[in-house]
């Protein structure tokens, strides 16, 4: 038996594989987004942040975009989805309404992401664009249903709902571009600001939105 010398040196330590999770991705992705843009973001820039090879990445996600959408996909089933369903259990459309400026618009201003989700939208491929809008299609659906109630039993002006549902969303979502979310203690405001504003120019002069003795729907 041939004895072989032993090896002189320390013996070389293997390194312990790094673990991460689906949630720390998408957290450290939206940090770089916001950051450098969806174009200023690469996958090696991600990998580098979080201390992972590329193959654990791709092991959760098939590429930088399909990031990307799981971030809008979260945010909605979060936050629409929800809404929704909170919308179709409500049988006064004036409440409906109120519910949907008071949650989307906390959404929206307590949210600084969502800047990133809205302005890289268009970098979302066919399929996840299509997702996107078909739930945000639901939701201006319900939108334009309550709309139709509400002058079908006369509360509001003949104005067409599809209109005024755009331009509801559009009040609720263009915060996103100048909201200090710092300041949180400011949404209170801008809700009132924001119903105010919409209802004084929806509802017929001799109806009050607010002598209705409506409850808060948050």
């Amino acid at each position: 038996m041939i004895n072989r010398p032993e090896r002189e040196g320390p013996a070389r330590e293997r390194k312990k594989p790094v673990r991460t999770s689906k949630e720390e991705i998408q957290e450290k992705a939206m940090d770089l987004f916001m950051k450098s843009g969806y174009h200023g973001m690469s996958t090696r820039d991600l990998c580098k942040a979080l201390g992972i090879s590329r193959p654990t990445l791709y092991w959760y996600f098939k590429d930088k975009e399909d990031i990307l959408f799981s971030l809008h996909k979260n945010r909605l089933e979060r936050g629409i989805r929800p809404l929704l369903a909170r919308m179709k259990e409500i049988d006064d459309p004036l409440t409906r309404i109120r519910l949907f400026i008071h949650q989307h618009t906390r959404t929206v201003c307590s949210s600084p992401d969502t800047k990133v989700l809205i302005n890289e939208t268009e970098y979302l491929a066919p399929e996840h664009a299509q997702w996107v809008r078909g739930l945000w299609g639901e939701l201006l659906d319900e939108l334009r249903q309550t709309l139709r109630e509400l002058k079908e039993d006369g509360t509001i002006k003949e104005v067409d709902e599809l209109f005024a549902a755009f331009s509801l969303i559009g009040i609720v979502m263009w915060p996103y571009t100048w909201f200090d979310h710092t300041r949180p203690e400011g949404i209170e405001g801008l809700i009132d600001t924001i119903e105010e504003m919409f209802f004084t120019g929806l509802l017929k002069p001799s109806i009050s939105w607010r002598a209705r003795g409506l409850s808060n729907p948050a």
